[in-house]
């Protein structure tokens, strides 16, 4: 026998040995982990106002539309300015996150800056700036011009806007002349010929809402949205408009039905987030014409209000999800609460009717301030939540009230509870950790059973760990380490779609004591999200295609399973549905490589039918993701596998199992 023969059976032997050692022993008991079921509203998202570019799944089509906004949000978020690189390479970067700028092109083809006019005051058609364009051109007109316009063949676009014939102040609302404007969307930075235009004849001294319906355009594609000022005319524009007809109440159809057939998110969670602290709901109700500009955020970037209270709640609406609202509490007062809670809520209402809703809103959960600590201390925060939630009940006892215990107010959770306790609903721990969840919720059982309540934890603003087993992050995931491997990439990632399931795998493990985590964030905040909006279309995130999937599962009664030996890498979830007649495995292998399972069912003392489903989601590696070009990069795919009372299962690297077996009737 030759040294290389020899050489096989070690081979071999090895081999085997590997096998063995990749094999992990689970063993499903007969036994639910909690006597409650997981909570039916448990698959939450969130919805912030302003921030990132969650705006994107609003209909408006064009960027800036009120001439606001003084500087990029690139510009002031931090989050973005830990990206090293050119942000338009990164991988989560799309054209949604594009700013284009309004331009004005002369007579001899020059593109300049629009003539912007900061006006303070006096005089101004909505906020502190608009538009004029004054042509002094004997025989050619000026345009103002916005690029990078997506369209879609056989959809009208509604067009609105504030006009003046640059005369502005005046006794007389109409002038003696009118001005024709035309109203155009351009081939892409081609301006001889409109593809859709429409003329509008401009007659009023001061800036007044004009509108018009501009048709459909032959072709999908960029294109170029245009006014057209005649030669020798002056012209005041502001708060511009351009909505898609099939939106659905002002919102993108497209994405809104993927959020309703495939995300189905169970509660929302808005308007922020930071925007919370400075909001001012009566600035987001009534006609949009009428609503001013917010300036004061905590992101320096104006809020048009163009997304308010009847907004916020059509969405939901559209969805399926309950409206959690989050109210301010550090800048503001308890009466100013408690009117949202009438405003929304109170049948007779007469503000709510006379801006055309006549039913009530129906908000049934509301969260006390988004981040109590930048002004309070526990104890004060607490107090602050009992005068709160005294006032809002007051207008609807049938609320349901979140406090906050999170981050350095979790030491002082008991003594918080003792304050808060008798008046509020939810405990709201963000950025905490499953373990220290799991403490909360034994702090909230005794509480609870000393004083007949039945508080809940949630979870108002989930995000996952970027790193699953390190903890060198806070509660927002915020790093900064020189490179592309930021916030963004990281939460672009298959990686982070893991880390994800796994997080809200142990939420389901904590039963019907836990009733939402609402992750951050449901579209196009900067990276973090399930559902990103191109203007060109949209597509799942790596996360949105795991949530997608796992949300749909029947998973109520999660049982309990013992193992073989200890392997972090390996996580398995067993659980009925509320009829026990259907058993769901979910698995999780996050090793570097292929991890074979053994699942014992046998004390299960249950007969399965002879085939089970699957789905699994197995990309090429855990840095994989999602993008415009390639937007089904990681997507599930389905299978099926004989039933037996013990199961064999074969897990690629960084990949995620879902397998449905039905009880023998």
């Amino acid at each position: 026998m030759t040294a290389k023969t020899k050489l096989i059976p070690l081979f071999f032997a090895l081999l085997f040995f590997t096998v063995l050692q990749a094999q992990q022993q689970f063993t499903v008991l007969q036994q639910e982990r909690n006597s409650t079921p997981v909570s039916s509203d448990l698959w939450g998202s969130f919805y912030e106002l302003g921030f990132g570019r969650s705006d994107l799944l609003w209909g408006e089509l064009l960027f800036n539309r009120d001439f606001e906004n003084s500087k990029p949000i690139s510009e002031s978020n931090s989050w973005y300015q830990s990206f090293s690189g050119d942000a338009r390479r990164a991988n989560w970067w799309h054209s949604g996150y594009q700013e284009p700028k309004w331009q004005v092109l002369t007579g001899n083809q020059q593109k300049l800056p629009a003539p912007i006019v900061n006006a303070e005051y006096w005089p101004t058609g909505h906020g502190k700036y608009f538009v004029q364009i004054d042509n002094k051109q004997p025989d050619k007109p000026i345009y103002l011009l916005q690029d990078s316009i997506y369209l879609n063949k056989g959809v009208g676009y509604a067009f609105e806007g504030l006009f003046s014939n640059g005369v502005l102040i005046s006794e007389e609302k109409f002038s003696a002349n009118p001005y024709p404007i035309v109203v155009g969307l351009y081939p892409m930075g081609d301006f001889n010929k409109a593809a859709a235009a429409v003329v509008i004849n401009v007659n009023t001294n001061q800036l007044v809402q004009y509108k018009a319906q501009i048709p459909a355009v032959a072709q999908d594609g960029w294109y170029s949205f245009a006014i057209e000022v005649p030669a020798g005319f002056n012209i005041a524009i502001d708060q511009l408009s351009l909505m898609p007809d099939d939106n659905v109440n002002g919102w993108k159809r497209a994405p809104v039905e993927r959020i309703k057939n495939e995300l189905r998110p169970k509660t929302m969670r808005m308007p922020g987030g930071c925007f919370t602290s400075l909001y001012n709901w009566r600035d987001g109700v009534g006609p949009r014409a009428l609503r001013p500009v917010s300036y004061d955020t905590w992101w320096n970037c104006e809020l048009v209000n163009d997304v308010g209270s009847f907004e916020l709640v059509d969405l939901c609406r559209a969805i399926g999800a309950a409206p959690f609202f989050c109210i301010p509490v550090m800048f503001n007062n308890e009466f100013n609460a408690a009117d949202w809670v009438d405003f929304c809520n109170n049948p007779n209402n007469q503000q709510r009717i006379a801006y055309g809703r006549k039913e009530p809103l129906h908000i049934q959960y509301w969260e006390l301030e988004n981040e109590p600590y930048r002004r309070y201390d526990a104890i004060t925060y607490a107090e602050q939540c009992a005068k709160f939630a005294k006032a809002m009940k007051a207008k609807d006892p049938s609320i349901q009230i979140a406090a906050g215990n999170y981050w350095l107010f979790n030491k002082k959770f008991k003594e918080m509870l003792d304050i808060y306790g008798p008046y509020v609903d939810l405990v709201t721990n963000r950025g905490g950790t499953p373990e220290e969840m799991r403490n909360d919720l034994v702090i909230l059982d005794n509480y609870n059973k000393s004083h007949q309540r039945n508080i809940r934890l949630c979870h108002t603003e989930f995000r996952a760990p970027q790193k699953r087993h390190k903890n060198d992050v806070d509660g927002l995931n915020k790093t900064e380490n020189g490179g592309e491997e930021t916030l963004f990439s990281q939460a672009a990632s298959w990686e982070y779609a893991m880390n994800t399931v796994d997080q809200y795998i142990q939420f389901q493990n904590m039963g019907g004591s836990f009733f939402t985590a609402n992750f951050t964030n449901l579209t196009d905040g900067w990276g973090e999200n399930l559902l990103n909006n191109p203007r060109e279309g949209n597509y799942l995130s790596a996360a949105g295609v795991a949530y997608a999937l796992v949300q749909q599962l029947d998973i109520v009664y999660p049982l309990n399973i013992n193992s073989t030996k200890a392997n972090p890498d390996l996580v398995l979830q067993a659980a009925w549905n509320k009829e026990r007649n259907k058993l769901t495995l979910l698995l999780l292998n996050f090793a570097a490589n292929a991890q074979t399972v053994q699942i014992d069912l046998k004390q299960l003392g249950r007969a399965f039918t002879a085939m089970g489903r699957g789905y699994k989601i197995a990309p090429p590696t855990g840095k994989s993701f999602n993008s415009m070009k390639n937007p089904t990069a990681i997507k599930p795919e389905t299978f099926s596998l004989p039933t037996k009372n013990r199961l064999s299962v074969a897990l690629p690297s960084m990949s995620l199992y879902a397998i449905e077996l039905d009880t023998k009737k």
